[in-house]
């Protein structure tokens, strides 16, 4: 499952973020631009390795269908590769006062 457009994070836990931008958060949805079925979102990031992540999504569709996608990603600034999403590149960067993940889909911006 593809899930293309813009999705908005809440701090989901107690835990306040971490300078390494680990934690969990929940999709907000007046706040996400979905084409998806997707209606409710949460994402763990989980550090683990220096520069390197582990990122967690668990999704519930519009019909009730639970998903998991997990998925290791390398926080450097650079474009790579999705490993799970064909046509998906990702740039992470993980600085101590910002913290980006930007998303681009083959085609989509």
């Amino acid at each position: 499952m593809c899930i293309v457009g813009v999705v908005s994070f809440a701090l989901f836990s107690v835990a306040s973020l971490a300078a390494d931008m680990t934690g969990t958060w929940k999709m907000n949805p007046a706040k996400s631009k979905l084409r998806s079925k997707v209606v409710t979102q949460a994402m763990k990031v989980e550090k683990t390795a220096a520069n390197s992540y582990r990122f967690t999504w668990d999704r519930i569709s519009s019909s009730g269908e639970k998903t998991q996608l997990s998925e290791n990603r390398i926080c450097d600034g650079k474009e790579h590769p999705s490993g799970n999403t064909a046509g998906m590149a990702y740039v992470c960067n993980s600085q101590a006062t910002k913290h980006t993940l930007h998303a681009r889909w083959q085609g989509h911006e």
